[in-house]
């Protein structure tokens, strides 16, 4: 699968922030329009996420150590 330039801006901005969790917001800066739809699509892809909480509030999403689920 080769990821449309959505779900690229996505893994490289997740990338680029390594083991902090960015939020929904952060990635539609980064030009994600709707970032819960291309990680859904990435999920069913393969990729593994992780959604990062802070007191029960999701703070924001990482990749999961090896970015890929299995």
């Amino acid at each position: 699968m080769i990821p449309d330039l959505q779900q690229q801006r996505l893994l490289a901005r997740l990338s680029q922030a390594g083991s902090d969790p960015v939020a929904f917001s952060d990635l539609r800066a980064s030009g994600v329009d709707f970032p819960a739809a291309v990680m859904a699509e990435l999920e069913l892809s393969g990729f593994a996420f992780e959604r990062v909480r802070d007191q029960g509030r999701m703070v924001g999403v990482r990749l999961t150590a090896n970015g890929r689920g299995g």
